[in-house]
């Protein structure tokens, strides 16, 4: 069945094979099927197309595939941790810590080799790509050694060196990708940023489990990751890894809501601040996990949709009106304080909006002439309550510019 899929299938089922073996599948359809796919990558029948990802991503699987005793590099880290766990069940927790340790050092050493790399030439890329690879696999696909390192006693100690570890991967990533698009967001070498991304994914969820003693370090590096992953989704021009970046984001912004690193409304604060496009807001709707982030998600991608279709005229704000309330509705209720409270403002925000719209002359708005009282008070006080809400979510997930006081309700007043 292997040979068949191989045989039938393209890159994809020689990178998953690859990894089915890696769980110690030694049977001779397995055997035969690395044979195969060895003989498809020799004959290039996946060409690489100038893609330098690729290229490395190939040569990576071609050496994987061979038996132990022809591959032409030493163990890789992986296979250091595979003996750590081994030496947990045959010699005892004292020689697998000491293992584990083992495997942290020389996981510092590649991380001093990857920081010495740079994108200026495709050997560069090519060796980035394979160290990247060996520690995605090593430090965040899995939490074997994680697991390990708790067997030293010390909790508060051990975690120490991987948690650095972690930080220093999160800068070299979003440092390489930052210095390595261009400003329409277009990136070559397709497969090496796809797998930088993927890369950053297991990056956020292994946090939960790594850093679970260093709730600082931990927080401070979803709340860096998801906003650099915003910035990314807000400046880049329509290309093959748009929808990577923005399912990247959604994820990022699941793990803020799943570690309480941040509240419903929060995040929603700073989608909004970042992401103006329908379409890469639906992308992110698609990749989320929780349900009431879709929702919202969703609910928010409407509203931008029908703002971009809605006339520059009255006709035009009452539908782009209609569409708030939509996203209104997608918010969950009877949820959290915070949650409740934008709820409650944005309500109030939608009426005082729709009781301005309804007027048919200034004074109405004023308040003149028997006409009731003013409009714009009303509206002053929810767009003051709405500005300190998004001003304090900014303030706790690190992205408020400074002390400036909102000034849309002074200025509606002076309106007023």
């Amino acid at each position: 069945m292997l040979e068949d899929l191989v045989r039938a299938g393209g890159f994809d089922a020689i990178e998953a094979l690859v990894r089915v073996r890696q769980e110690h599948v030694s049977s001779a359809p397995g055997t035969r099927a690395a044979d195969l796919a060895r003989r498809r990558i020799a004959n290039h029948d996946f060409d690489p197309s100038g893609d330098d990802g690729r290229e490395a991503l190939l040569r990576a699987l071609e050496e994987e595939l061979r038996p132990p005793d022809e591959r032409d590099t030493l163990r890789d880290l992986r296979e250091e941790l595979r003996e750590a766990h081994t030496a947990f069940v045959t010699e005892g927790a004292r020689a697998a810590f000491a293992r584990a340790l083992g495997v942290v050092k020389r996981a510092d050493r590649l991380l001093d080799d990857l920081e010495a790399t740079s994108d200026t030439t495709a050997e560069q890329r090519r060796q980035a790509f394979f160290i990247l690879r060996e520690l995605d696999r090593t430090l965040l696909e899995t939490s074997v050694l994680s697991d390990l390192l708790t067997l030293g006693g010390k909790a508060d100690t051990s975690f120490v060196p991987l948690d650095e570890q972690l930080g220093r991967l999160t800068d070299w990533l979003c440092g390489v990708e930052v210095a390595s698009t261009g400003e329409d967001g277009n990136a070559e070498h397709y497969t090496l940023h796809l797998h930088r991304f993927r890369a950053m994914l297991h990056l956020v969820d292994a946090d939960d489990v790594v850093a679970a003693d260093h709730p600082t370090g931990r927080r401070e590096r979803k709340l860096r990751t998801t906003r650099w992953l915003l910035e990314r989704v807000s400046h880049d021009g329509p290309s093959s890894l748009r929808r990577v970046v923005a399912a990247s984001a959604a994820r990022a912004c699941d793990a803020l809501l799943r570690e309480e690193v941040g509240e419903l409304s929060d995040i929603l604060v700073l989608v909004t601040d970042h992401v103006h496009d329908p379409v890469a807001v639906t992308t992110m709707a698609e990749a989320a996990m929780d349900p009431s982030m879709v929702l919202i998600f969703h609910g928010y991608a409407r509203y931008l949709a029908g703002c971009q279709r809605a006339p520059r005229m009255t006709s035009g704000s009452l539908a782009a009106l209609d569409m708030l309330n939509e996203m209104i509705e997608s918010m969950p209720v009877a949820g959290p304080p915070r949650v409740e409270a934008l709820r409650g403002a944005l309500v109030g925000y939608a009426a005082s909006l729709g009781s301005l719209l309804s007027v048919r002359s200034l004074s109405q708005v004023a308040g003149d002439e028997g006409a009731g009282t003013s409009r714009i008070p009303p509206l002053a006080g929810t767009a003051g309550l709405l500005a300190r809400l998004a001003a304090g979510a900014r303030r706790r997930l690190g992205a408020w510019p400074g002390d400036e006081p909102p000034m849309s309700r002074m200025a509606l007043q002076r309106i007023d």
